[in-house]
């Protein structure tokens, strides 16, 4: 499934995806809970409603600018040997 695709689903069908798939990073932003994904070649964050866990919305992007407030979860010392 290409991003394509996935945009072309219904929300509750895209939301059946991303629930067979772990999520990669979870960050709180004020009070709502963002988990990301990623899909094949492409990643999905789910926005979730804050008090009831229900999806609020799913976004799918490609652009890895839009990563970049999951970098400060990332431990670059935990896969230094990876790099070697």
């Amino acid at each position: 499934m290409d991003i394509f695709q996935f945009l072309l689903l219904t929300t509750r069908q895209r939301a059946e995806v991303v629930s067979r798939k772990e999520h990669l990073f979870k960050r709180v932003e004020f009070t709502k809970t963002i988990l990301l994904y990623q899909i094949n070649n492409f990643f999905v964050e789910v926005h979730l409603e804050p008090n009831t866990k229900k999806i609020e919305r799913l976004i799918a992007f490609k652009s890895t600018e839009l990563l970049e407030p999951y970098l400060s979860n990332v431990c670059f010392a935990d896969i230094g040997h990876l790099l070697n």
